[in-house]
């Protein structure tokens, strides 16, 4: 069953990240309550986030990158990315956000 009012404790949270579609519909999902999902800002910020999605998931390091750090060279790009993206990636948090693989049929 949805919530029937705000929960302050998560719009409190919200507040601490980037890119937040702010509205009164933004604030109802969050909440858990039932919200107009097609507003236009909170289609604006879905359209953001798939092609956030899309950078950080095909990014790779130059060809010039050395092999043997290669994977370091990416795993810092993508939590340079998440937190450039998020607003709040603590440096005791690990993130190793891995896309999945895609094989074709």
């Amino acid at each position: 069953m949805a919530a029937q009012e705000k929960n302050m404790q998560e719009i409190e949270k919200a507040k601490k990240l980037n890119h937040v579609p702010w509205g009164e519909e933004y604030e109802k999902m969050i909440s858990g309550m039932l919200y107009g999902s097609w507003t236009r800002d909170l289609t604006a910020a879905r359209f953001k986030a798939r092609a956030f999605a899309h950078k950080y998931n095909t990014w790779f390091p130059p060809p010039s990158t050395d092999p043997a750090t290669g994977f370091d060279v990416l795993a810092a790009e993508r939590v340079k990315m998440l937190k450039e993206i998020l607003g709040h990636v603590g440096d005791d948090e690990i993130c190793k956000l891995e896309p999945l693989p895609f094989i074709p049929m």
